[in-house]
């Protein structure tokens, strides 16, 4: 069946961020929480040390399920009573020293425009850290280019209450665009998460590989950069 649209995950497959690995997240949120547990921790009796803050914050769901950011920071073992009434001013302020790392690879704008321009729809499905809310993002997705009106759909994990690989999120964005998932195809940059939610959404995956890792997976098409996917999809 032909191909009518291209769905991408965003970070570190548009938009290259600190947070590609588990260390990597580990290592941002202790740095985060060193430098501003003073304003809504210390004061308030918080005893964790920033590794145990660190890593409770970063624990998903097995099952994938969304916990929200301003849930679980006033869970107990994270900050507890010290984050009551600041959730909202935290979950800015984390997510405002992710964005200041944030770098646009070369060849997005090329290749958005080309899809565009072939007619093709295209969409952006996205699992967000730390169960950070969509609407923080948003202007994120904007300040990039990739704003409702360049792109055809935004679905993030706390739309649909899971994160890749579970499929709801690839599922909404088909729905979104009046499409079947055998006229779709989704990029991104992670085996576990984003091959796996397609394959679980029966929608072709394609992995981008953009560090040389030399990843191959039966049945998946790897390439290495955004280019090659015009080639493939027209």
């Amino acid at each position: 069946m032909t191909i009518k649209a291209v769905l991408f995950d965003f970070g570190d497959t548009l938009v290259s961020y600190v947070l590609e690995h588990r260390d990597s997240q580990i290592e941002f949120l202790r740095s985060f929480f060193r430098d501003e547990l003073g304003r809504f921790g210390n004061d308030h009796g918080v005893s964790a040390s920033l590794e145990q803050l660190a890593s409770a914050l970063n624990r998903e769901e097995p099952d994938g399920r969304v916990v929200p950011f301003r849930e679980r920071i006033s869970q107990p073992r994270i900050l507890g009573h010290a984050a009551v009434g600041l959730e909202r001013e935290i979950e800015q302020r984390i997510c405002d020293g992710v964005f200041s790392t944030a770098r646009k690879y070369d060849d997005v704008d090329d290749v958005v425009n080309d899809l565009r321009s072939r007619d093709l729809k295209v969409g952006i499905v996205s699992n967000l850290p730390w169960g950070t809310d969509p609407s923080v993002w948003h202007p994120e997705f904007a300040r990039h280019g990739f704003g409702l009106g360049r792109v055809d759909t935004i679905v993030c994990c706390g739309d649909v209450g899971h994160r890749k690989p579970n499929p709801a999120a690839l599922h909404a964005a088909t729905r979104a665009l009046g499409l079947e998932c055998s006229e779709v195809v989704f990029v991104g940059n992670s085996i576990a998460s984003d091959v796996l939610a397609a394959k679980n959404a029966n929608i072709r995956p394609i992995l981008i590989d953009r560090h040389d890792r030399d990843q191959e997976l039966e049945g998946v098409r790897v390439i290495k950069t955004l280019k090659e996917v015009v080639d493939l999809v027209c």
